[in-house]
C-alpha cells in the first residue's frame, strides 16, 4: 500500500471532474428522489390483476390501440384498475396499478375508492421500511444526513408519493430527427416513412418521407403531460394509398404497414437528452429493424432548475463509490463477488446495489450509462489490486455494447455512442487519460507489479488487457483510423522500462550483485578468498572456455587481494580489471529469466506481436553490445596504444570510471578471452534466435578482435618456446620413436598438441562473423607457419650431421612428413580442404598413356597412389601412427587399457582409411571456407614444408654419392671388358653381372629404409636415389665428364675415358656394351618400381634423367654426320641466343637498327651467295670486322676463319683463313671463299665466323664468333649478313650431349674438328 499511497490512487482528471461530490444542493436533491425511488419502488409496485374479459362492444386495447377480436374473450382486464389489453400485451405495462387506480378515481370522484388506494399505498411504504431498514440508513450515512432531517425527509417522500400525480405536471418537446436501417415494405425494395408520437392521449404525425430506409425529418413537436406514469407511445409506419389499405383502415385503425416502435416512460425523462432508440416489435409476427434518434427536452414543474436524471445517478453513483471506498474501505476498493452473465452490472454489496439499481429503475437510467459511470469512478483508483480487472470487464461490455448492434439496427457504433447520456467527448477524454496512466505505469512494471506478488501479476495482466480494450474502443467504437496498437503501445512500455531497468542495474551494478548473488558472511581467510572467487569467475560460463593463465601463485595472490581491495571502492567499469562485467551480465541474465518466466506468462494477449522475455534480451543486449563496445574500445586504446593523453575518467550511463594509464597492461588478454566467452555465452542462449538477429551477423566477435588478435600474438611465443623445449627433449633422447608402431619422434607430436589446444580455445568461441574468424585464422596460420618453419631451419642445420647415421634421418624425414599430414588435419578443421602439391603433381604424372590395357590395370592394382599420395594418405602404419599419439600422452593409464584402447582405434583407423577412400574425389573437390589469405599462407607453409622434406632427401641420398661412384666405377671395369658382338640373348645376364655392385649397395640402404621411413619420405628418397643413380650412370659410363671446363673436355677428346681408368686410354662403348646398358635400365627401372611398391612407371617413364640417359644411348648408335646434323638442326641459339644477325640486300644498305645485344665486341660482315643448281655451293666474301672490343700490350693482327658445319663434308673443303691486318680493329678483308654441300638439304648447315689474333710462336687468341646457319639465307640468292660477334658457343643439353659423344670418337678427324670448333672461347684476360 505504501506504493499506492504515494502515488495518491487518482487520475488528475478524473478527481477533477467530480464536482458531485461538493455540489450540496444537488446531492440534497440527489437523497430526496433517491428516497421517492426507494419508499415506493418501480420493483415492488402493485402488479396488474388481470382476467380473461369478454367485450360485449367494440374495444381498444390500451397497450396497441388495436381492436379485441373475437366473439367473446378477446382480451384481458385488470380487476383493480380496470385497463383492457390483448393477452399479448399485459405484459408490455408497467404501471402500477395502484397508483393508476388511484389517478382514475381521483378523475372519476370515488373519494372512498381513491382513499382505500391510499391507505393500501401507506401500508405498502410502511412494509418497505420496516423490512428494509438498513436501505435508508445506507443512504442517509452516504450523504452524510442527521437523523432527525432524515425521519423529516422520510414523512415528506411518503406523502409525495401518495399525493401520485395529481400535482405532477410537465412540458415535453421532443425533435424527431432521424432514422436508420428501416425494414422495406414496398415492392420497390424501399418504404415511404412517417412518424406518429403519443403522449397520454395527443397523438401527433410526422411528414412522409417516400422511397428511403434512412430518412431524415428534423420536426419538433410540443406535449403537455400531467401523469408521470404515462408513455410516450413512438411509432414508424410506412405509409401505402392502394385498395388493400383502403380495406384495411375501414377494418382496423391502422391501414399502414407497421415498421417499428419505442415506448419511453414519461418518469425517466428530464433535462435534455439526444438518444437513439433502437425499434422494436409490437408482436413476434413484426418485422423491424433500424433505429430513431430523438432530441427531447423536459421541463417539470417545480424542478426546472435541478439536474437531469442522469445527472443526478452519477451525483448518487460517485457518493455511493466515495462513502464505500474512502470512508469504510480505507481506500480499498470492494469488488463484489458476483457471478453469471451479468455479474459486470454489479458495482457494490447488496443493499448499495438495491439503491442505485432502484434509482436507476425509477428514473430511466439506462445500464450501459451505470457501467459507464462506475468506470469513471474506478478510473481514480486503477492501481488499486482488483481493480484493473473489474475495469478491463466493464470497458470490454461498453465496447460490446456499442461496437456490435443487435441485429434489429443499423445504426453505426460512433453515432450510437455519440448519442450516449455519458456524453461522448467526457468518456473519451477519460479513457485518453487513462490510457497515459497506464502506459507510464506499464513503463515501470517491474516495480509497479513485482514478479514476487501473484496479485500483482494478474493486476498487470488486467492492465494489459484494459489498455487492449481502451485500444479496440479506439478502433471498433470511435472507428478512428490506424489508433495504436495496443501490442506496440505494450512493447514500448516494456521497452521504456527495461531501459530504466538496465540504466539502473548498470549504475548500482556492484551493490546489487552482492545483494542478490554473494550471501552475508564473515570474511574468509585469504586461502578461501582465493577459491571463492575462482568460482565467481567461472560463474555461468560454458565448460571449457576460460584460458589458464600462466604465472607464479604468489603474484596471482598479490593481484587478488588488490583486485578485492579494490572492489570496495569500484562502482563502475575500470580499466584495472574487467570484474565488473561479469556481474553486470550475471543481473542481466537475471532480469531476463525473470521476464521470460514471470511476465511472459502474463503479458500472452499477443503471442504473435510481443514477447516480453525476447524484448527483454533484445533490448539489454542492445544496451549492453553499446556499452560494451564503447568500453572495449577505451580499454584497447589505454591498454594497448599507451594512449599518454588519456583523460583521468570516462563516462558510461552516467558512471565515471577510472582511466590512470600506466606503462603496463592493466588486464591479461586471459580476461579479455574470459569475457569474450562470457558475452559468446549470453548470445549465443538468450539473443541468437531473436528475430531481429537470426538473419544478421552478431557485432560481438568485433569488439574483441584486437585483444583475441593480441592473446594469438602472446600465444606464438608460448608456442615458440615449446617448440624449442620440445625439440631439446628430443634431441636428448636422440629422437626416438614414440612408439613401436610411430616411425616418427615425440617432438612433432608435442609442437601439434600444444599448437591445436591453441586452436581449440579460438573454435570454443564459435565466432559467427566469417570476416573476424578470417583473421583469426590469418594470425593464427602465421604463428603455424612461424613455428613449423623455425622447426625445420633447426632441424636443416644440424641434418647434414646426421646424414651418416642410419635411422636418424629417416625419423626426421619423417617428422616433416607428419608435419605436414596434421597441418593438414589442422587446415581442415580452420574450414578447408587444399589440394596438396602431390596431389597436383599426380594429376601431372596420372596422364592418359599408350599402354595396354592389361599393363594399365596391373600398374593401378599394384601402385596405388605411390608417388603423388595425398599427405592424409599412405599405409596402414601410418594411419596407426596418427592415432597412437594420444596413447603415448595418456601415461597414468594402465598397460591392459591401452591395449584395449590401442585395438579399438586400430578398428577406427581401418574404418577412417575406407571413408577417405571413398570419399577421396569429393574431399579434394570440397569448397573453400577457410578464408583466402589464411588459406594461401597454409598452403604456401605446405609448399614449403614439401620443400624442406626434398631438400632433406637430396641431402640425404647425396649423402650416397660416394658409394654410388664407387659401385659406377666397379661397373664401368665389369662393362669394358665384355666386348664381341651384339647379342641380344645374353644382353640381360651381363646387364645383371653388370649391376651386381649397383643392386648390392641398394638392397642393404633400402630394406632399412622401407622399415625406419613413412611411405610418402621412402618414395622420396627412391626418387632421388634415382636420379642420383641415373646421373652417376650417365656421367660416368654413358658421358664420362673430367673435373675441367666444358672447353678444356672437347680439346681433349681423345683423353675423355682416361679418368675411369687411371689415365689409361679413352673408351667408347660399343654397340654391345649400348645393348647390356639398355637391358641393365630396364633392370634398375623394375627394381625401383618394386612390383608396384616402389616409384610408378609413369614417373620413372616420364623421368627426365632416364630420356636424357636413353638419348645418350641412342645417340652412340648413329654416325658422324647424324650427329652433326642433329647438332646443327636443334642448336639455332649458339651465339646471342640466336639474336642480334641482321640481313641486308648489299653492303651499302646498312641495317636498319642495331643488334640489340649486351657488351657487344665487334661485328663481322658476310656476303653469302647461294648456288643451289647442280652443284650445290655457297659463296662466302668475307667483307670486314668492324668495332672489335680488344685490348692487347703487343700487335693486334686480325684474321678470320670461316667454317662450313654439316653432314657429309669428309671430302671436301670445309675451312678457309684470310689474311692478319696490322694493328686494325674494324679490318676489311674482302676476301672470297666457296664451299661445296653435302647431299642434305641447306638447313642442315652452317657457317661458324672465328675473328683471331694472329701470334707468332704460341696459339692464336680468340676475338670473337658467330654463326650463321644457312636455313636463315636459303631463300636469298645473295645477301649481306651482319654477324654480332660472341665471346663463344652455347649449347643445350642436346647440343652437349652429342658434343660428349664426338669429344669420344678420336679417330674421326670430323669429329674432332667440330669439337675443337666448337669449344673454341675468347679469353677472359682478352689479348694481355
Amino acid at each position: 500500500m505504501s506504493m499506492i499511497q504515494t502515488r495518491k490512487a487518482g487520475l488528475a482528471h478524473t478527481l477533477s471532474t467530480r464536482t458531485s461530490l461538493k455540489d450540496e444542493e444537488l446531492k440534497s436533491h440527489v437523497y430526496k428522489k433517491t428516497l421517492q425511488s426507494l419508499i415506493y419502488p418501480i420493483s415492488c409496485t402493485t402488479p396488474h390483476n388481470f382476467e380473461v374479459w369478454t367485450a360485449t362492444t367494440p374495444t381498444y386495447c390500451y397497450e396497441c390501440e388495436g381492436l379485441l377480436w373475437g366473439i367473446a374473450r378477446q382480451g384481458m382486464r385488470c380487476a383493480e384498475c380496470g385497463v383492457k389489453v390483448h393477452e399479448k400485451c399485459q405484459e408490455l405495462l408497467n404501471a402500477d396499478c395502484l397508483q393508476r387506480a388511484a389517478e382514475k378515481s381521483s378523475k372519476t370522484g370515488a373519494e372512498d375508492r381513491t382513499q382505500h388506494i391510499i391507505m393500501a399505498m401507506k401500508d405498502r411504504m410502511k412494509i418497505r421500511e420496516r423490512n428494509k431498514p438498513e436501505i435508508f440508513e445506507e443512504i442517509r450515512r452516504v450523504f452524510d444526513v442527521a437523523k432527525v432531517i432524515h425521519v423529516q425527509h422520510m414523512k415528506t417522500v411518503k406523502q409525495s408519493v401518495l399525493d401520485g400525480t395529481s400535482k405532477w405536471s410537465a412540458k415535453i418537446a421532443i425533435n424527431v430527427v432521424s432514422a436508420q436501417g428501416l425494414q422495406a415494405k414496398d415492392r420497390t425494395g424501399s418504404s415511404d416513412p412517417y412518424v406518429t408520437i403519443q403522449v397520454g392521449k395527443t397523438k401527433k404525425r410526422t411528414k412522409t418521407i417516400y422511397g428511403n430506409l434512412n430518412p431524415l425529418w428534423e420536426e419538433r413537436f410540443s406535449f403537455e403531460c400531467h401523469n408521470s406514469s404515462d408513455r410516450i407511445k413512438l411509432r414508424v409506419w410506412d405509409e401505402d394509398d392502394d385498395i388493400k389499405s383502403r380495406v384495411k383502415q375501414r377494418l382496423k385503425r391502422e391501414s399502414d404497414d407497421f415498421l417499428g416502435q419505442s415506448i419511453i416512460e414519461v418518469r425517466t425523462l428530464s433535462g435534455e437528452m439526444d438518444v437513439w432508440y433502437n425499434l422494436e416489435k409490437r408482436t413476434d409476427k413484426s418485422a423491424v429493424s433500424g433505429a430513431i434518434r430523438l432530441q427531447i427536452s423536459v421541463e417539470i414543474e417545480g424542478e426546472e432548475k435541478v439536474a437531469p436524471y442522469h445527472v443526478q445517478y452519477t451525483c448518487l453513483h460517485e457518493n455511493m463509490f466515495h462513502f464505500s471506498t474512502d470512508l469504510e474501505g480505507g481506500g480499498v476498493v470492494k469488488i463484489p463477488a458476483a457471478q453469471g452473465d451479468d455479474a459486470w452490472k454489479v458495482y457494490y454489496d447488496e443493499v448499495k446495489q438495491d439503491i442505485v439499481d432502484e434509482f436507476a429503475m425509477r428514473y430511466g437510467i439506462e445500464s450501459i450509462y451505470q457501467a459507464m459511470t462506475h468506470f469513471s469512478c474506478l478510473s481514480s483508483k486503477y492501481v488499486l489490486s482488483g481493480v484493473p480487472a473489474v475495469m478491463s470487464t466493464l470497458l470490454a461490455n461498453i465496447n460490446a455494447f456499442y461496437a456490435h448492434p443487435t441485429a434489429s439496427t443499423n445504426v453505426s457504433a460512433p453515432a450510437r455512442f455519440a448519442a450516449s447520456n455519458f456524453g461522448r467527448d467526457r468518456f473519451v477524454k477519460l479513457l485518453d487519460q487513462l490510457h497515459n496512466s497506464l502506459r507510464i505505469d506499464l513503463s515501470m512494471y517491474r516495480n509497479n507489479f513485482p514478479a514476487s506478488s501473484k496479485p500483482r501479476l494478474h493486476d498487470l495482466k488486467s492492465t494489459v488487457d484494459l489498455l487492449t480494450s481502451i485500444t479496440f474502443f479506439r478502433m471498433k467504437v470511435l472507428e478512428l483510423q490506424s489508433p495504436p496498437r495496443a501490442a506496440h503501445v505494450v512493447r514500448d512500455c516494456v521497452k521504456a522500462c527495461l531501459n530504466s531497468t538496465y540504466e539502473y542495474i548498470f549504475n548500482n551494478c556492484l551493490e546489487l550483485f552482492n545483494r542478490q548473488f554473494q550471501p552475508a558472511v564473515p570474511p574468509p581467510e585469504p586461502q578461501k578468498k582465493k577459491k571463492k572467487k575462482k568460482k565467481e569467475k567461472l560463474e555461468g560460463e560454458e565448460e571449457g572456455d576460460n584460458v589458464e593463465e600462466e604465472g607464479e601463485e604468489e603474484e596471482e595472490e598479490e593481484e587478488e587481494e588488490k583486485k578485492e581491495e579494490n572492489q570496495q571502492e569500484e562502482q563502475g567499469p575500470s580499466i584495472q580489471n574487467l570484474d565488473f562485467w561479469p556481474k553486470l551480465i550475471t543481473l542481466m541474465v537475471s532480469i531476463i529469466e525473470e521476464d521470460k518466466n514471470s511476465y511472459t506468462p502474463i503479458i500472452n494477449q499477443f503471442p504473435q506481436e510481443l514477447d516480453v522475455g525476447k524484448v527483454s534480451t533484445e533490448v539489454m543486449w542492445r544496451l549492453f553490445a553499446q556499452d560494451m563496445k564503447y568500453a572495449l574500445e577505451v580499454l584497447y586504446q589505454v591498454d594497448y596504444r599507451r594512449w599518454n593523453d588519456a583523460p583521468a575518467t570516462f563516462r558510461i550511463r552516467r558512471v565515471d570510471f577510472d582511466a590512470e594509464h600506466e606503462k603496463h597492461k592493466l588486464c591479461k588478454t586471459a580476461d579479455y578471452m574470459n569475457l569474450h566467452f562470457k558475452v559468446k555465452w549470453l548470445y549465443n542462449e538468450y539473443v541468437k534466435d531473436l528475430p531481429a538477429f537470426t538473419d544478421t551477423v552478431p557485432e560481438y566477435p568485433a569488439w574483441f578482435l584486437q585483444f583475441v588478435l593480441a592473446w594469438l600474438a602472446e600465444n606464438e611465443d608460448v608456442s615458440m618456446e615449446f617448440m624449442h623445449g620440445a625439440l631439446e627433449r628430443d634431441k636428448r633422447e636422440g629422437f626416438q620413436q614414440t612408439s613401436e608402431h610411430a616411425l616418427f619422434s615425440s617432438s612433432v607430436v608435442d609442437i601439434f598438441t600444444q599448437l591445436n589446444q591453441s586452436f581449440e580455445i579460438i573454435k570454443k568461441l564459435d565466432c559467427p562473423d566469417p570476416a573476424v574468424v578470417a583473421q583469426y585464422n590469418r594470425r593464427f596460420a602465421k604463428t603455424i607457419t612461424k613455428v613449423l618453419l623455425q622447426y625445420c631451419a633447426l632441424l636443416a642445420k644440424s641434418f647434414p650431421s646426421y646424414c651418416e647415421k642410419e635411422k636418424i634421418p629417416c625419423v626426421l624425414m619423417n617428422n616433416i612428413q607428419q608435419m605436414r599430414v596434421l597441418l593438414e588435419k589442422m587446415f581442415e578443421s580452420m574450414g578447408a580442404k587444399q589440394l596438396t602439391a602431390e596431389e597436383e603433381m599426380l594429376e601431372k604424372e596420372e596422364e592418359p598413356e599408350e599402354l595396354d590395357e592389361e599393363q594399365a590395370i596391373g600398374d593401378d592394382e599394384g601402385e596405388d597412389d605411390m608417388s603423388g599420395c595425398s599427405d592424409s594418405e599412405g599405409s596402414e602404419v601410418d594411419n596407426r601412427e596418427k592415432e597412437k599419439q594420444k596413447l603415448d600422452k595418456e601415461k597414468t593409464e594402465s598397460k591392459k587399457e591401452k591395449a584395449e584402447k590401442e585395438d579399438k582405434e586400430k578398428q577406427d583407423a581401418k574404418s577412417k582409411q575406407s571413408k577417405e577412400e571413398v570419399n577421396k574425389t569429393e574431399a579434394t573437390a570440397a569448397t573453400k571456407k577457410l578464408d583466402t589469405e589464411a588459406a594461401d599462407i597454409l598452403n604456401e607453409l605446405q609448399v614449403k614444408l614439401n620443400t624442406h622434406l626434398d631438400n632433406f632427401s637430396i641431402v640425404f641420398a647425396k649423402s650416397f654419392q660416394a658409394r654410388i661412384n664407387s659401385c659406377m666405377r666397379q661397373m664401368a671395369e665389369i662393362l669394358y671388358q665384355i666386348k664381341g658382338p651384339p647379342n641380344h640373348n645374353t644382353a640381360e645376364a651381363d646387364a645383371d653381372n653388370m649391376l651386381r655392385p649397383l643392386m648390392e649397395f641398394l638392397d642393404g640402404n633400402l630394406s632399412i629404409f622401407a622399415d625406419i621411413c613413412e611411405k610418402t619420405v621412402l618414395k622420396r628418397i627412391l626418387k632421388d636415389l634415382w636420379k642420383i643413380v641415373l646421373s652417376s650412370l650417365e656421367r660416368s659410363i654413358v658421358l664420362p665428364q673430367s673435373n675441367d671446363s666444358l672447353g678444356a673436355q672437347l680439346l681433349t677428346a681423345a683423353k675423355g675415358l682416361s679418368n675411369l681408368k687411371g689415365g689409361a686410354e679413352a673408351k667408347t662403348l660399343t654397340p654391345k656394351q649400348c645393348i647390356i646398358l639398355d637391358a641393365g635400365l630396364e633392370t634398375i627401372k623394375q627394381y625401383f618400381h618394386a612390383g608396384g611398391n616402389g616409384l610408378k612407371k609413369t614417373f620413372v617413364e616420364k623421368s627426365p634423367e632416364l630420356a636424357s640417359l636413353r638419348y645418350a644411348l641412342s645417340l652412340y648408335s648413329q654416325s658422324t654426320d647424324a650427329l652433326i646434323k642433329t647438332f646443327v638442326t636443334t642448336q639455332h641459339a649458339q651465339v646471342h641466343d640466336g639474336m642480334g644477325i641482321r640481313i641486308t640486300g648489299s653492303e651499302k644498305i646498312r641495317p636498319d637498327r642495331g643488334p640489340g645485344v649486351e657488351k657487344p665486341i665487334g661485328e663481322a660482315l658476310l656476303q653469302i651467295d647461294m648456288m643451289l643448281g647442280k652443284e650445290r655451293k655457297v659463296s662466302v666474301r668475307v667483307i670486314a670486322v668492324n668495332d672489335m672490343k680488344w685490348q692487347t700490350s703487343g700487335m693486334f693482327r686480325p684474321f678470320v676463319d670461316v667454317s662450313l658445319v654439316g653432314p657429309f663434308l669428309a671430302d671436301k673443303k670445309r675451312k678457309f683463313t684470310t689474311k692478319s691486318k696490322n694493328n686494325s680493329w674494324s679490318a676489311k678483308f674482302n676476301e672470297a671463299f666457296q664451299f661445296v654441300l653435302g647431299k642434305e638439304s641447306p638447313d642442315c648447315y652452317e657457317l661458324q665466323v672465328t675473328v683471331k689474333d694472329y701470334c707468332f710462336g704460341r696459339a692464336d687468341r680468340v676475338v670473337g664468333v658467330a654463326v650463321v646457319q644457312l636455313r636463315d639465307v636459303a631463300d636469298r640468292k645473295s645477301c649481306v649478313c651482319w654477324c654480332p660477334l660472341g665471346p663463344r658457343v652455347h649449347t643445350d643439353e642436346t647440343g652437349l650431349t652429342v658434343m660428349r659423344i664426338l669429344s669420344q670418337r678420336p679417330a674421326d678427324e670430323v669429329a674432332k674438328e667440330v669439337v675443337r670448333l666448337k669449344a673454341e672461347t675468347r679469353p677472359a684476360e682478352e689479348g694481355r
